[in-house]
């Protein structure tokens, strides 16, 4: 009996179940930062939530709009998901004015929040043209995907530095 690992049984032990754990999915192609010439031409659009603690407000989601030429954020907050049509129709009743441009693409995830009657008939009705992301697939909408990861990180870092959590 030995007293030590050797080496050798060490570098020819496989554990399978490891190797599957450690499966990553595969990138995705670069594409061109901006898919647009210019402001609102295209929105990337996602909702986050349920998040705690929900706000003093009562808020419990939050909805990011990620202009893609112009990289601002916008982000709105919601008690419940049913408030995403009357937010983006406000949004895009002020930045259309402000600006003088028009709103050309959404593009979105397959979530009932965006992909219902309501927003699509809005969005038909405005010459607004609605790109459905594929499912399980977040980094096809991934602009939104990443203003949510920031917005999450300084709300965990807020409420590390308050205590909260």
């Amino acid at each position: 009996m030995k007293d030590y690992i050797d080496i050798d049984d060490v570098n020819d032990f496989k554990c399978e179940t490891c190797d599957i754990s450690k499966i990553i999915r595969k990138t995705h192609p670069n594409v061109d930062i901006n898919q647009s010439s210019e402001i609102l031409e295209l929105l990337h659009a996602d909702l986050c939530g349920p998040i705690q603690p929900e706000s003093y407000g009562g808020a419990k989601y939050f909805m990011v709009l990620v202009d893609d030429f112009s990289g601002m954020y916008f982000t709105y907050f919601l008690k419940n998901k049913n408030e995403v049509f009357d937010i983006f129709s406000q949004f895009k009743a002020k930045y259309e004015n402000l600006t003088d441009k028009r709103i050309k693409k959404l593009r979105t995830d397959n979530s009932l929040e965006f992909v219902n009657e309501q927003l699509d008939t809005y969005l038909a009705n405005s010459g607004i043209f609605h790109e459905k992301t594929i499912p399980y697939n977040s980094e096809s909408n991934g602009k939104a995907e990443r203003a949510n990861r920031i917005l999450l990180e300084g709300l965990d870092l807020y409420c590390m530095k308050v205590n909260f959590h």
